[in-house]
């Protein structure tokens, strides 16, 4: 598979104002290890949308360079689908457990900041864990408008991007000229 086909866009997040049964809504599929991209492939293959946010990764050898794109949240892929299809989904390989999100708003804006983030192409570091700070809003460049939580890492200004959901994030690099306290 492509890592392009992997890369989504935000053009498919609907903010749904009811949550029914019947309408489509946002899901955490937990996976097996080191097979998130095994597991988005079996959901295009049924028709089923995912979110795979995917970071650069550059491992460097004496003769050559190598690209990965790995997941910006290993052992998660976020869901957009139906209820019904939740025994489609567990009939995969992949899947350990499917978790509906309850704030399915915060979990849309705090998707699409962290989406925003990797269409800019900024470096990304993914971060295991939430550590207070200020919070916030980055007001020029190409993620004009994304909220989070800065930290200082090595001297250097880093803004956290996180899904509260999972209680994981990414760290991306900014100039401290480019953001605003909230």
């Amino acid at each position: 598979m492509k890592e392009d086909q992997l890369k989504t866009k935000t053009e498919f997040f609907l903010h749904p104002e009811e949550e029914e049964e019947d309408l489509p809504q946002w899901m955490l599929a937990c996976v097996k290890p080191r097979s998130e991209k095994k597991f988005a492939q079996y959901c295009s293959e049924r028709n089923i949308q995912y979110c795979l946010p995917l970071y650069k990764s550059i491992k460097k050898y004496p003769r050559k360079k190598l690209i990965f794109y790995k997941p910006c949240f290993p052992g998660y892929v976020f869901l957009y689908t139906k209820e019904k299809n939740r025994i489609n989904l567990y009939q995969s390989f992949y899947l350990l457990k499917l978790i509906k999100i309850k704030n399915q708003k915060l979990f849309i804006n705090q998707l699409e900041s962290i989406l925003l983030a990797i269409e800019s192409g900024v470096e990304l570091i993914p971060a295991k864990e939430f550590k207070p700070g200020t919070i916030v809003q980055i007001c020029r460049g190409p993620m004009q408008g994304i909220v989070g939580v800065i930290q200082k890492i090595k001297g250097t200004c880093m803004v956290y991007l996180s899904i509260d959901f999972i209680s994981r994030g990414v760290l991306v690099e900014v100039d401290i000229d480019n953001i605003e306290s909230l």
